[in-house]
């Protein structure tokens, strides 16, 4: 187990996850979290955002945030408060604030845009709250999303 995924619980406010960071573990991620969200009753907008959030996130950790061929754990925790839902994503890839990396120049023509490179900037525009630390050797990403009351 990673040194950065330990002590994680739930409750009726908060769920937790723990997925290796292979592209196939990203569906049961998706599953898990689109479940837990319809349980709580949030809002269609407001699960869109926060499904396209947590995919771009756990995409770019599983696709960049490791040199080796290991298998990591990266822990997903949700939390439910009265006006939003964070999601915190935790893994011990390289440290990385994606918050820091220069916006890429918009597009004019969809048709000759480049592939990929765009998830960091769908989710600035998704998330209304942002945030990267990097703490004991683990990267913490926390994103919110506004739920309608």
């Amino acid at each position: 187990m990673s040194p950065c995924v330990h002590g994680i619980a739930g409750n009726a406010r908060t769920a937790s996850l723990v997925v290796e960071n292979r592209m196939e573990a990203l569906g049961h991620a998706e599953r898990w979290l689109d479940e837990l969200l319809v349980s709580w009753t949030v809002a269609p907008t407001a699960r869109f955002a926060l499904a396209l959030v947590a995919n771009e996130a756990l995409t770019n950790i599983v696709r960049h945030a490791y040199r080796d061929r290991d298998v990591h754990d990266i822990a997903v925790t949700l939390t439910r408060a009265s006006d939003a839902v964070s999601i915190e994503i935790v893994d011990d890839g390289e440290a990385f604030d994606p918050f820091a990396a220069a916006a890429r120049e918009p597009v004019a023509d969809l048709a000759n845009a480049p592939v990929g490179g765009r998830g960091i900037g769908l989710i600035k525009h998704f998330a209304d709250s942002h945030r990267y630390r990097r703490t004991e050797g683990c990267n913490h990403l926390i994103l919110s999303v506004r739920v309608p009351r």
